[in-house]
């Protein structure tokens, strides 16, 4: 009778996993993370304490750009700089007397940010402005307009950004450059552009009309909205021409946001998190990897993301993060680290995610995929929250067997 049942359960589960070949053919062993860095906010003395810090840029070295407040309102520019293991000097952005406040918003490889700043008595409102590690030039707007935004930077000193919120701009050889006339929209916005110089944005009558774009020299590249969609917006750029962001679609008779990813031969819509309905394609490397967050409605508390292998991943699942929530994943850079806008207690943090490499399938650690793997499935089938579970949908269940049969003999 015994052995009736074990031929039973055997059969039972063999019959799922056929069953479930078809729907598990995209299924993937999830990459894996863990905190190489957490970035604290100064102190700021009685009765503030320490500093709300807002992370948005990251180089290849690691190093971090971005602002802080003590207060509401006052933020301050900062770069921290990698210094390994863990490690890293914080250092708040010097400005030109009258500073009132100011936000870093991206660094390249030799360590120059770039961002904005109100300065008092500019008459400018917003100004542009490139640091050095030494000195900070400030960036004066296209000629009529009150304000410039640069929000990227490539290793050849090229700034995009925008003018007067509606005029995408490129500085480039210490000369602003309009770059309006050159697209097909009435307003735009530069948001990227890769070492090649190619510039991405939007450009469109409005945002919620807007259409992706890149600009080679003065080859305009136009691209529709999101698969279904009516909008799109091209965030980041990598230098094979790719890019991510995000476009505007109608479900139930509401708009949101989805993440986007241009491959270079067509537009993929990334979809949104478990019990989300809003997404946003914050950056991507030249691997094709996007990150961003997911939301509930557009200004919510979001959730990091990974997309890769087709799949958008949850960041904090994917990493052991102890009392860190990842709220948005704001920069990847070319080896693959993250980094997130997170939070410890309620107090905003900057955080570093390092790439794990490790065995698809290897259930139980010991560096191969073999016969007590695929018995330690069996064992665990049907549970949720168990090692077992490789694909992290909740439940030990035929995706997982079939991976472990997948990476079958696999050091």
């Amino acid at each position: 009778m015994q052995a009736g049942r074990g031929a039973r359960r055997a059969a039972l589960m063999l019959g799922a996993v056929v069953a479930a070949v078809s729907s598990a053919a995209g299924a993937a062993c999830p990459p894996r993370y863990e905190v190489t860095a957490i970035i604290e906010g100064p102190d700021c003395g009685e009765p503030w304490g320490t500093a709300h810090i807002a992370p948005w840029g990251m180089n290849d070295r690691g190093d971090v750009v971005g602002w802080f407040c003590c207060t509401v309102g006052y933020d301050h520019a900062f770069v921290w700089y990698n210094e390994g293991d863990g490690e890293g000097t914080f250092v708040e952005i010097p400005m030109p007397p009258g500073e009132y406040y100011s936000r870093a918003y991206d660094i390249n490889n030799d360590r120059y940010v770039t961002g904005w700043a109100e300065i008092t008595g500019s008459g400018y409102g917003l100004s542009g402005f490139l640091y050095d590690g030494q000195d900070t030039t400030i960036i004066e707007p296209l000629p009529g307009e009150i304000g410039a935004e640069p929000q990227a930077i490539n290793d050849n000193l090229d700034i995009v950004g925008t003018c007067g919120g509606d005029r995408a701009f490129l500085y480039r050889d210490q000369a602003m450059i309009d770059l309006g006339p050159k697209l097909p929209g009435e307003k735009s916005e530069g948001c990227d552009c890769n070492d090649q110089g190619v510039v991405s944005g939007w450009s469109g009558p409005t945002q919620f009309e807007a259409r992706a774009f890149l600009l080679d020299g003065h080859a305009v590249t136009e691209f529709g909205p999101i698969p279904g969609g009516v909008s799109s917006e091209a965030n980041a750029l990598n230098n094979l021409g790719q890019f991510c962001g995000q476009g505007l679609l109608l479900e139930q008779g509401d708009y949101v946001l989805h993440a986007l990813y241009w491959n270079g031969l067509e537009m993929i819509d990334l979809g949104v998190l478990p019990g989300r309905n809003f997404s946003h394609g914050r950056d991507l490397n030249d691997a094709g990897i996007v990150v961003g967050d997911s939301t509930v409605g557009c200004c919510n508390q979001g959730l990091a993301f990974v997309w890769s292998d087709g799949i958008m991943w949850d960041l904090n699942k994917l990493t052991e993060t102890g009392d860190i929530g990842l709220y948005y994943a704001r920069a990847i850079n070319a080896s693959g680290q993250v980094l997130c806008q997170g939070a410890i207690c309620g107090q905003p943090v900057g955080v570093v995610l390092g790439r794990l490499e490790y065995l698809c399938g290897d259930v139980d650690g010991d560096g191969s995929v073999g016969v007590l793997d695929l018995l330690i499935v069996l064992s665990e089938w049907g549970k949720d929250g168990s090692c077992a579970d490789l694909n992290l949908d909740g439940i030990v269940d035929a995706v997982d067997l079939l991976l472990v049969l997948e990476h079958w003999g696999s050091k």
